[in-house]
C-alpha cells in the first residue's frame, strides 16, 4: 500500500488482505501514500477466540467477552469451563467443613463433605476441648448450657470475620482466614475474569494471581492524519490537532495541510495547456483534463478569418479582403499586423475631374477660389457669398446695390427715457417723460460701406480686425460726415426721440426683445457674440418696425446735442433736442458693448468731430421729403 499499484478496497464486502491486521475490531483501508489506515471500531460483534467467554463485542478496537460463570457454590467440586464453552464440576478431595461442631475429619468425597460424628455432650467448656479441630478461624467451642442437653457449640464472639478486600485488585481477591493462627489475609479470586485496573489505556484486564493485570493496550488510532492520537490513563484516548502535511485525496488541490483537525488545501493546481482548442479542467482522481472543443479560434495569421477548433487544433479560415475601396491607398496584408492600406503619394490622380487628387490617403477635390469672391469652387462648395444685397457675376465677383430702403414709422406717443423697472439707468435717462411724434421714415439698416462709397465716392471705414465689406456698416465717420450723407440722399440725421421711439418698436422694456438680456443674441452683435468685429447688416432679426441692428454692431449718430437736464424740460411733441452743447448723442451701442449699454434708453455721447471704428449712423426723413 504505497499509491503505486494498490489493490482496490472492498469495504462493502470482504476486505482485501493488503492492509488486514487480523483484528475484527478495526476497519482496514489503504490510503495510498499514507499507507494502511486501521480505523478503530467501538461497536459490533467479534470473536475473541476464547470459548469460555460470551457476548464478544468491540471496545475501542479490541474484542472483549464476558467469562462464563462456572461456580456451583460447592467446595468439594472444581469449577471448570470446557473447550466447548460449557461448565464441568469434577469432584475433588480437598478438606472441608460441614459446619457441624459434633463431627470430625471433614473430607470431600465424591463431591460431598463427609465427616465422622462424635459425642458433643458437655457439662463445662473444658468438656469441649477434645472436640476442637485446630481451626482458629471458626471460633472456640464452648458448652451451651442454655438448652438441654448441653452441647458444644462455637462461641460466636470468637469466630473470625475477615474484611472484604479493597483497592484496584479487590475484584481479584477474596478474604481468607488462616486456621492455624486465626489471622485474616486475601487469596486470589475470580481468576481469569475481566476486571478494571483503573488504567483507561488498557482493555480486557483480567484477574491473575489476585491482581487485575493490564490487558491489551487501547487502539486510539482514529484514522485522521490531522490528529495526534495518544492515551491518558485517566481520560483515555486523546486526539490533538496538528499542523502536519496531509493528503485530502484530491489531486487538484495543492498545499494540503492540517488545520483544526481537518485536511485543508492552500490552492488548486493550474490546468492550462495554452491551447484555445481544449477546455481545461481538473478531475479530483485523474488530475488535469484537456478536452477538445469546437470554438472559434485564432491561428496566429492576421490575414485569415473564420478559423475553428477541430481535434484540439485551430484549422480552416479564409483570406481577408483588404480592399478598402480607396483609390488613394495600396492594399496588402501583413501576417502579423493584418490588412495594411498604405497611402499613395500626395498629388496622385484620382476621382473624376482635374481638381481631384490624393492627399494623405484620401481622394479629395482641391477648391479653386484664387481671385474669386463668390460662386462655385469647382468641388461642389462655394467660394463665398455676397450677402442679401449682393450679386455674384459669372467671373465670381460680387456687386452690390446701393439702394436705400426706408421703413415707415407711424406717429404716436411713448414714454422716453428709463424703462419701467430698469435699475441700470444713468442720471441723464431717469427723467422719463411722454413724447408724441409725427410719422417719419428711417433707413432699414445702418448705412453700409457700399452705400456710403456710392454716394460720397469713398469708404472711410477703419474695418477693425480687417473685417468689413460693401454690406457691412460704414464707420470711422464723424457727426458732420454723417449729416452730410443724410442730406445728400434727401434725408437728415434722426432726432434722439425718433431713434428711441423707432428702436422700441412699440415696447416699453429694457431691450426691444424684453427685459432679459438672454434674447440679445438673436437681435444684436455685441460683446458676447461678435468675436470683436462688426458684421454685415441684416444678420440679426429686425424689430417690430422692420429695422435691423438698432442695438449693437456700431453706434449711430443722432441729430441732438446732449444735455443732462433736457429731459426735465423737453417739449412733449416732436422734440429736437437742446439748442446748443459740446457733444452730440449716439445711440444703440456697438459690437463689444456689454449688455448694460445696449438698453434702448442708454445715451452715448461724443464730440461731433470724433470718428472711430465703433461709430456709424442711419438716416431719417419726413414722409413729404
Amino acid at each position: 500500500c504505497d499509491d503505486d499499484v494498490d489493490e482496490p478496497d472492498l469495504i462493502g464486502g470482504k476486505y482485501n488482505e493488503l492492509c488486514d491486521d487480523g483484528n475484527d475490531c478495526t476497519e482496514d483501508t489503504c490510503a495510498g501514500e499514507e499507507g494502511c489506515v486501521d480505523e478503530v471500531l467501538d461497536a459490533g460483534t467479534c470473536d475473541d477466540g476464547n470459548p469460555c467467554t460470551v457476548a464478544d463485542h468491540c471496545e475501542t478496537g479490541t474484542c472483549v467477552g464476558t467469562p462464563v460463570q462456572c461456580d456451583d457454590q460447592n467446595p468439594c467440586t472444581d469449577n471448570v469451563c470446557t473447550e466447548t464453552g460449557g461448565c464441568d464440576f469434577p469432584p475433588n478431595t480437598e478438606a472441608c467443613d460441614d459446619g457441624n461442631a459434633c463431627t470430625v475429619a471433614d473430607q470431600c468425597v465424591d463431591g460431598a463433605c463427609v465427616s465422622t460424628g462424635v459425642s458433643c455432650d458437655c457439662q463445662a467448656d473444658a468438656d469441649c476441648v477434645a472436640l476442637e479441630d485446630g481451626d482458629l478461624c471458626n471460633g472456640t467451642l464452648v458448652c451451651n448450657m442454655a438448652v438441654l442437653p448441653y452441647k458444644c457449640v462455637a462461641d460466636e464472639a470468637t469466630v473470625v470475620t475477615c474484611p472484604e478486600p479493597e483497592g484496584a485488585n479487590a475484584f481479584c481477591l477474596q478474604a481468607a482466614c488462616n486456621p492455624s493462627n486465626g489471622t485474616c489475609s486475601t487469596v486470589p479470586f475470580h481468576e481469569g475474569f475481566l476486571c478494571d485496573n483503573g488504567d483507561a489505556c488498557t482493555v480486557t484486564d483480567k484477574c491473575s494471581d489476585g491482581e487485575c493485570t493490564g490487558g491489551v493496550a487501547v487502539n486510539c488510532n482514529d484514522g485522521n492524519a490531522c490528529l495526534d492520537d495518544a492515551c491518558d490513563p485517566v481520560a483515555g484516548c486523546t486526539h490533538t490537532p496538528n499542523v502536519a502535511p496531509c493528503n485530502d485525496g484530491d489531486i487538484c488541490t495543492t498545499g494540503d495541510h492540517c488545520h483544526l483537525g481537518e485536511c485543508i488545501q492552500s490552492g488548486t493546481i493550474t490546468c492550462d495547456d495554452g491551447n484555445a482548442c481544449t477546455d481545461d479542467s481538473c478531475d479530483a482522481q485523474a488530475g488535469c483534463q484537456f478536452t477538445p472543443n469546437a470554438l472559434a479560434c485564432d491561428d496566429g495569421n492576421a490575414c485569415t478569418t473564420g478559423e475553428a477548433c477541430a481535434g484540439s487544433e485551430c484549422v480552416g479560415g479564409t483570406l481577408l479582403d483588404c480592399d478598402d475601396n480607396n483609390e488613394c491607398t495600396e492594399d496588402g496584408c501583413d501576417l502579423a499586423a493584418g490588412c495594411e492600406n498604405a497611402a499613395l503619394l500626395n498629388g496622385s490622380i484620382c476621382g473624376v475631374g482635374p481638381q481631384w487628387e490624393c492627399a494623405e490617403g484620401d481622394c479629395i477635390c482641391q477648391p479653386q477660389c484664387d481671385g474669386i469672391e463668390c460662386g462655385d469652387d469647382g468641388c461642389g462648395g462655394s467660394c463665398g457669398g455676397c450677402g442679401p444685397d449682393g450679386q455674384c457675376d459669372a467671373q465670381g465677383q460680387c456687386s452690390f446695390s446701393v439702394e436705400l430702403i426706408w421703413k415707415s414709422i407711424p406717429g404716436g406717443a411713448f414714454s422716453m427715457g428709463c424703462s419701467p423697472g430698469d435699475k441700470d439707468c444713468g442720471s441723464d435717462e431717469t427723467a422719463a417723460h411722454w413724447v408724441t411724434l409725427t410719422a417719419f421714415e428711417m433707413l432699414e439698416t445702418e448705412v453700409t460701406e457700399g452705400q456710403y462709397e456710392a454716394v460720397m465716392g469713398e469708404d472711410p471705414s477703419c474695418d477693425k480686425n480687417a473685417v468689413g465689406g460693401p454690406n457691412s456698416p460704414v464707420e470711422c465717420i464723424d457727426w458732420y460726415e454723417a449729416k452730410a450723407f443724410c442730406e445728400a440722399v434727401g434725408g437728415r440725421l434722426c432726432t434722439e426721440a425718433e431713434w428711441e421711439y423707432a428702436a422700441r418698436g412699440g415696447t416699453t422694456t429694457k431691450y426691444y426683445c424684453g427685459d432679459s438680456a438672454a434674447g440679445l443674441n438673436s437681435i444684436a452683435w455685441y460683446a458676447d457674440n461678435s468675436e470683436v468685429h462688426k458684421h454685415d447688416v441684416k444678420g440679426k432679426a429686425p424689430n417690430e418696425y422692420g429695422l435691423h441692428d438698432m442695438l449693437g454692431n456700431v453706434w449711430e449718430w443722432t441729430a441732438d446735442w446732449h444735455s443732462y437736464t433736457y429731459y426735465n424740460s423737453s417739449p412733449a411733441i416732436d422734440p429736437q433736442g437742446p439748442d446748443s452743447g459740446s457733444k452730440r448723442v449716439a445711440r444703440g451701442g456697438f459690437f463689444v458693448s456689454p449688455v448694460e449699454t445696449l438698453r434702448v434708453s442708454y445715451r452715448g455721447v461724443s464730440v461731433p468731430s470724433h470718428s472711430n471704428f465703433n461709430i456709424g449712423f442711419r438716416c431719417c426723413k419726413s414722409p413729404e421729403e
